[in-house]
């Protein structure tokens, strides 16, 4: 589908992410409409601004990339976590609702579910039991949703790397990999901690054709396949050709406020049952965001 001849027009909050940054560069090569307002323009924990700007510029979509991901801040700034990452995009969908065709687009994490006693993959049927306060703030997020709009897409990410970095923070997982690899020689990786590494521009990628179905709900959307991060750091110096001493440590070796999940792993489930178009696997991913960055050798 040519998505040139069906341009839209969207509002996407947080498009100075990681994750913002590939929306917001995807939807502008297909001639989307764009607004893309700045922290400093549009705080969205100011409700009442962010929902008359919603609601002034009318658009198709309101894509919604920002939140509080920080999660040993969000033990100890509880507030600002709910308010972020549940009571903002509760007040979005409401506006969104108040216009008769905009549709609702926001993105949630693995860390609904505390991996406990689990060893297949979470489908959207799997009911959430999050460990910690980010895990719980975006479920109250995923939850509030729904109770005020009908037209909306929630789409659950899990260990996303790209090209701009996480928010506040220099380099993703890949990055640092990578730096440290080089500086170092060697490197301690959690071994006890299973997963999907996502490449952002791949969810980017895929999110035009399923917004614009009209297949609305909760989805997964993650790469293929499933690693640990000690697995994906060898990947990593595998595909780079960068020699490096790694040492598998648990989870318990880096002090955390929180307990992490040793285990979330999302099965695409809803997703690949409704678009024929998959999702690429891990390995896949991660070559093809070297070769970004001239890393693939």
């Amino acid at each position: 589908m040519n998505y040139k001849e069906k341009a839209k027009s969207a509002i996407i909050f947080g498009a100075d992410g990681q994750l913002g940054y590939d929306v917001l560069e995807t939807l502008t090569k297909l001639d989307w409409k764009i607004k893309a307002p700045l922290i400093k323009e549009l705080d969205i924990s100011d409700f009442e601004k962010t929902s008359k700007f919603i609601k002034e510029v009318k658009p198709d979509f309101v894509i919604n990339c920002a939140a509080f991901t920080d999660v040993n801040k969000c033990e100890s700034e509880i507030d600002k976590a709910y308010q972020i990452n549940a009571v903002a995009p509760g007040y979005m969908a409401k506006a969104c609702s108040e216009l008769p065709t905009t549709v609702f687009v926001h993105f949630s994490t693995d860390y609904v579910f505390s991996g406990k006693n689990q060893n297949k993959p979470y489908t959207e049927e799997d009911i959430p039991d999050p460990l910690m306060v980010y895990g719980l703030s975006k479920l109250a997020g995923e939850q509030l949703i729904p109770i005020f709009c009908n037209r909306y897409y929630i789409f659950r990410l899990a260990s996303l790397y790209g090209i701009k970095g996480p928010s506040g923070k220099p380099y993703n997982f890949v990055d640092i990999m990578l730096k440290l690899g080089r500086e170092k020689g060697k490197v301690d990786v959690i071994n006890d901690h299973i997963m999907t590494p996502t490449h952002a521009l791949d969810v980017a990628e895929h999110l035009p054709k399923i917004i614009t179905s009209n297949k609305f709900g909760l989805y997964n959307l993650t790469s293929e396949g499933y690693c640990s991060w000690f697995e994906f750091a060898q990947k990593i110096f595998e595909l780079s050709k960068i020699k490096v001493k790694i040492n598998p440590v648990s989870l318990e070796y880096f002090p955390s406020q929180f307990k992490r999940p040793r285990y979330t792993v999302l099965e695409n489930k809803k997703y690949n049952s409704l678009f024929s178009k998959k999702m690429p696997h891990w390995t896949d991913a991660l070559k093809n965001y070297l070769l970004l960055k001239g890393e693939y050798k």
